[in-house]
Formats: C-alpha cells, sequence, structure tokens
C-alpha cells in the first residue's frame, strides 16, 4: 500500500460521506413533497436556490476529490496531513449538513431556509478552498497566466459573490455560473482524454 492509499482510505470514506449528506437531503426534500402519496403534495416550495447550492456543493467536492488526486504524489505522509485532511472534510461535512433541511415539511418555503444557511455553507467552502489554494499552486506544473489561474480567479469570485450578495439573481447567477464551470472543467477532461 502505497502512502497516499493509506491517505485516501481515510480520506475517501470521509468524502463519500460528504456526498452522501447532500444527496440524502435531496432525497428527503423530494420525499416530502408527497407525504401522504401521490395526488397529496405537501405545500412546500422547493424554489432554485437550495436545489442550485445543493449541485454546486456536490460538484465541489468532486472537484476538490479530484484536486487531492492530481497533487498526491506531493503530499506528505503525516499526522499533520491527517489532521489537515480530517478539518478540511469536517469543514465541508458541515457545509453539505447545512444545505438541505433535516425536515423539509417545517420549511414551507425551502428559499427561507437557503437565506438563512448559504453563508455557512458558502464560508465554509471559501476556507476549504483558501486552505488548499496554497496546496495547488505549490505544484511545480503550476503556472501563473495560465487557464487554470484564470479559471481558479473566476471560481473565487463567483463563490464570493454568492457568498456576499443580497441580491436574489446575484446568488443565483453565481452559483449557476459555478455549476457551468464544474461541469465544462468535466467536459474539457472527457474531450481531452478521448482526443490524447
Amino acid at each position: 500500500m502505497t502512502r497516499f492509499e493509506y491517505l485516501f482510505t481515510l480520506f475517501g470514506l470521509l468524502l463519500g460521506f460528504i456526498l452522501v449528506e447532500v444527496l440524502s437531503g435531496l432525497v428527503r426534500t423530494i420525499r416530502s413533497r408527497h407525504p401522504a402519496g401521490h395526488g397529496n403534495a405537501a405545500q412546500i416550495h422547493i424554489g432554485w436556490l437550495t436545489p442550485l447550492l445543493g449541485a454546486f456543493v456536490l460538484l465541489d467536492i468532486t472537484g476538490w476529490w479530484g484536486n487531492v488526486w492530481a497533487v498526491h504524489e506531493t503530499l506528505p505522509l503525516g499526522y499533520d496531513t491527517l489532521f489537515g485532511g480530517v478539518v478540511l472534510c469536517g469543514t465541508y461535512y458541515f457545509a453539505a449538513s447545512m444545505v438541505f433541511p433535516d425536515q423539509p415539511n417545517s420549511w414551507p418555503n425551502h428559499d427561507d431556509w437557503f437565506w438563512l444557511h448559504r453563508r455557512q455553507v458558502l464560508g465554509c467552502i471559501l476556507a476549504a478552498n483558501t486552505v488548499w489554494a496554497p496546496i495547488v499552486v505549490s505544484d511545480p506544473s503550476f503556472r501563473l497566466g495560465t487557464p487554470e489561474t484564470v479559471n481558479i480567479a473566476f471560481y473565487f469570485g463567483a463563490l464570493v459573490v454568492a457568498l456576499v450578495s443580497q441580491r436574489r439573481w446575484q446568488v443565483m447567477s453565481a452559483l449557476t455560473v459555478l455549476i457551468l464551470q464544474s461541469l465544462a472543467l468535466g467536459v474539457i477532461d472527457f474531450v481531452s482524454r478521448l482526443s490524447g
């Protein structure tokens, strides 16, 4: 077993729990729309904000998992790495657990839930990525002025807008941009793998 495989047994498990937390929140919310069977929809307005936040968190966790793999050869094995990974995963887990309410029926308008908790969710993601950014930048293959640098700046800019803006359309636009950015990176990876 390599040192990265040893580290990733812990981190992979924690990251899997984070994904399950968001997905189970989504499933709970969808189920709450029909608590008494088909045709008896509950009076719950899910809206767009909470699902957009959930989609962003899922994609961001997936991207973070990929970033860990990208620097796996340079990660040292030690208590500091294990502790740092647990703190980062714990930060993401907290963010993921705040995306959807535990009892969706208690929140007739999920937009209210979103406005109450979005800063906690996005603040945790910003904090985790701010801590992670120096690791990515210290990678020998990283160069300023590359599309990767622009991508990182665009990511942080949209994340800050979604975090601080009070205007619904700006927050929705920023979350949509973040989601589309993640999806575009996935398409680029897929196409480059096919052509290379």
